[in-house]
């Protein structure tokens, strides 16, 4: 197999196509089949020759020594073919700063840390980074500290010296990178001056350290424009240290989470204000979780794709509704406080409606058994803004939230409560008593009077 690389620069990027064998599904889902070969030669003409491969469906990557991604393309090789690969290699100079102060030593990641085409540039101690990108368009940018070595040799997956990056990344968002009149690409970064620090505590008696416990920061205010990041994540230092910079002002909810040995140890949320200055000595103090397995079933067969909502009771972290889709066993997966007691479990279900259950936590392992019937029935009920239902199982759940799930439907100033578990349901409007309603199978009926 013959590659020919396509660009005026590919000496100086020093490009290096990998073939890897691969095979595509009907619906477009390429399989690893094969290790990464690289080309065994480059013949006199600058094209790269690899030998004895066998026929078939190759991903080639152009890469360089530095672990850039240049490209990926698949290709159909029969035996003796040669392919085209083209790559605009489009030069680019910019500069990175924080207010008026420059941004040293840090690498910008064109295409994202992660993404399948990205290319990471290198800022001196005045800010400015230079070198070449792909190709023009919308390129997702993040930031990490550099690494020790300069240059780098082969991925930062295989361990750069020095760096930290999947636990450093700033995400500064989308940008629609085009040359100039002089086919050069100009890149200013602005980063933002607000974040939050501090440290992650565990409770007294674990014997575990907060090392490695990751901090998760997600904005919560509306977002100034399309592209800009919603957010941010770190890992905590020995000590349970941890820093979150570049972040952009606005109102922001920040968390840590930390599993170890199977044990989940998660963090009440806090909601922070940011400017254009950091929250300092937010203390992050997890408490332990315990898990839920819910399975969905009627009769003897499970139920896939039934949508599952479990919110614990009367805990002392506050908590909404988690969401989850049963799998081919039925079968749905959640974190709660240890200190869970009961548990509210919404479930719906194409073909079987809607039933809500209040439960007790099992004291052992086994799974919660929800068991879905196909009859049901309906109920029109007042709308009223912050009336509630409660199941016939004891479960409150707000008319809005049926109103989401697709099973309330609007007549007038009514509501038709369609696809409901037989039995006695209530209705709860604000500041009043509340009132029963009778639900049968397969038929509508009114709230009793």
């Amino acid at each position: 197999m013959v590659v020919s690389v396509l660009t005026p620069s590919s000496d100086e990027l020093e490009l290096r196509p990998v073939a890897t064998q691969v095979a595509r599904s009907e619906d477009g889902v390429v399989e690893i089949l094969g290790s990464r070969v690289e080309s065994q030669e480059r013949d006199v003409r600058g094209l790269y020759v690899w030998k004895g491969l066998p026929v078939g469906s190759y991903r080639i990557d152009l890469e360089d020594l530095q672990g850039n991604r240049w490209g990926r393309e698949i290709v159909e090789f029969f035996g003796d073919d040669q392919f085209f690969l083209e790559i605009q290699a489009l030069p680019i100079e910019g500069r990175i700063q924080r207010g008026a102060d420059p941004v040293e030593d840090v690498l910008v990641w064109v295409g994202g840390l992660n993404g399948v085409e990205r290319v990471s540039l290198r800022s001196d101690d005045e800010g400015r980074f230079g070198g070449f990108i792909p190709r023009s368009g919308r390129w997702l940018i993040d930031v990490t500290p550099a690494p020790s070595c300069d240059p780098c040799e082969g991925p930062p997956e295989d361990g750069w010296e020095g760096f930290a990056g999947g636990a450093e990344r700033l995400d500064l968002g989308l940008f629609d990178l085009q040359p100039g009149a002089n086919g050069v690409v100009e890149l200013r970064l602005s980063v933002p001056g607000g974040g939050v620090s501090g440290r992650v505590a565990l409770p007294p008696g674990v014997d575990l350290g907060p090392q490695g416990a990751h901090i998760y920061v997600h904005r919560i205010s509306r977002v100034p424009w399309e592209g800009e990041p919603t957010f941010w994540q770190t890992r905590a230092g020995e000590e349970g240290e941890y820093s979150v910079s570049g972040v952009p002002e606005g109102d922001y909810r920040v968390y840590a989470e930390q599993m170890v040995a199977g044990r989940l140890f998660v963090s009440p949320e806090t909601q922070v204000g940011l400017a254009d200055t950091a929250v300092k000595d937010l203390e992050l103090r997890l408490r332990e979780f315990r898990s839920l397995d819910v399975t969905v079933r009627s009769g003897p067969r499970p139920v896939l794709g039934a949508r599952v909502l479990i919110r614990p009771v009367a805990t002392s972290i506050p908590s909404d509704w988690g969401s989850r889709t049963t799998n081919g066993l039925g079968m749905v997966h959640e974190w709660l406080p240890r200190e869970t007691l009961q548990v509210d479990v919404l479930v719906v279900a194409d073909n079987f409606g809607l039933i809500g259950r209040r439960v007790r936590m099992p004291e052992t392992s086994d799974p919660l058994i929800v068991e879905l019937f196909p009859t049901r029935g309906e109920l029109r009920v007042p709308r009223l803004a912050g009336a509630a239902m409660v199941t016939p199982e004891g479960m409150r759940v707000g008319l809005e939230r049926l109103e989401g799930y697709g099973v309330a439907q609007v007549e007038e100033e009514s509501l038709v409560l369609s696809g409901l578990a037989p039995g006695k349901w209530l209705f709860c409007p604000p500041s009043r008593p509340c009132r029963t309603g009778q639900v049968l199978p397969w038929a509508a009926v009114d709230l009793d009077p």
